[in-house]
């Protein structure tokens, strides 16, 4: 049986304490991940789990990704969670028999297998891969047919996941075929660098919210990495209000030719400031570097990074966020420009806005524990 012992966390999502899966196997082994069992959260009375979730093979956007597509907490994956990933049984089949037409047959698609490798990853090196063989099958028909693995616990010191598929069949014996970690994508893990912890302001619409995704306060003595979404930045200053029209072209219709206003991009350049009560009061403004490829958010958005150290005395953080937008005048491929308002590459500042809770003098006000 699998123990795991948990942080009690007062209003968020805890995290592991201990190396969760395999107990006191070697650090860079292999080996096949055990159940996870049902008592995970059985040794501490009240004490939050970092839940479970499950982990999804998606091709539908043709290319193939690893998300996931269901958990009892949020988006992110913590240490400790517990997880299964489901391959669909088409997925399989056109991986092994691509461009075959796929059987209208439960059973047979039943012979298809798979096992998962997944590489935890931490400070850039892989410490062990956990193996995840097929467990069963659920689902009525051929394209809602799911092969499901064996579940794991997520170990304590996860910083990423990476995975690896081999998928056979045993109808066919010397048919196999791998997915490398080149064609998947990378999950993201936090809580495997406790007590260091991590602070997102993102949004869901039009609301802003502030979480510490590993749940419960900044620690004392510790750092604290700071994730700001666009999606946030775009809310604060109104993205849907400002002008980003950066001159016209000609382009040809169907009723002949036409001229239509071509558009520029809004970057925006974003920094905090923050207040420890810890006699150094306020500090200056630091601003936030942009991160395309973001543990925060993943691919195709940009989210806004630092670090604070907060002070080993400090027991109350308070901070505020500063958006500065700017129109960026890009012509690049744009063909038969007729007008242009800009210089190519110019800069124009379009916004500027302070992110605080009730407006100006007000502060996202955030307890900090001791060490």
């Amino acid at each position: 049986m699998i123990k795991v012992s948990v942080r009690r966390a007062g209003t968020g999502i805890a995290a592991a304490s201990s190396l969760l899966v395999a107990a006191g196997a070697p650090m860079g082994c292999t080996f096949e991940a055990q159940d996870a069992g049902e008592d995970f959260s059985a040794e501490a009375e009240q004490a939050l789990t970092p839940g479970s979730g499950t982990l999804a093979l998606d091709g539908w956007t043709g290319s193939l990704r690893v998300m996931l597509s269901a958990s009892t907490t949020d988006e992110f994956l913590r240490a400790g969670e517990i997880l299964q990933m489901e391959l669909p049984a088409w997925l399989l089949w056109d991986t092994l028999y691509p461009g075959t037409a796929l059987p209208n047959d439960l059973a047979r698609l039943q012979k298809l297998s798979a096992t998962v490798n997944v590489a935890v990853v931490d400070k850039g090196t892989t410490v062990s891969t956990l193996k995840l063989p097929v467990a069963s099958f659920s689902g009525a028909d051929p394209y809602a047919l799911d092969a499901i693995t064996k579940s794991f616990i997520v170990p304590a010191k996860a910083d990423w996941l990476k995975f690896e598929i081999l998928v056979t069949d045993a109808a066919a014996p010397g048919v196999s075929k791998t997915i490398g970690q080149n064609e998947l994508t990378t999950l993201p893990v936090f809580g495997g660098d406790l007590p260091d912890k991590s602070l997102l302001f993102d949004s869901v619409q039009t609301t802003k919210r502030q979480r510490v995704i590993e749940g419960d306060d900044p620690i004392a003595g510790a750092k604290l990495d700071v994730g700001y979404s666009d999606w946030r930045a775009d809310v604060l200053v109104d993205k849907s209000a400002i002008d980003l029209q950066i001159g016209k072209a000609q382009t040809v219709t169907r009723f002949g030719f036409a001229i239509v206003p071509i558009y520029g991009k809004l970057v925006h350049e974003v920094s905090y400031g923050v207040y420890f009560d810890d006699g150094g009061g306020w500090r200056p403004e630091v601003a936030l570097t942009p991160n395309g490829a973001s543990r925060f958010l993943g691919a195709n958005r940009t989210a806004y990074e630092g670090t604070i150290d907060v002070p080993a005395k400090a027991r109350r953080m308070a901070m505020y966020a500063h958006v500065k937008s700017y129109l960026v005048a890009d012509y690049t491929g744009i063909q038969s420009i007729t007008e242009k308002w800009y210089q190519d590459g110019q800069k124009v500042q379009k916004a500027e806005a302070y992110d605080n809770p009730s407006g100006a003098f007000t502060n996202y006000d955030f307890s900090v524990s001791g060490p």
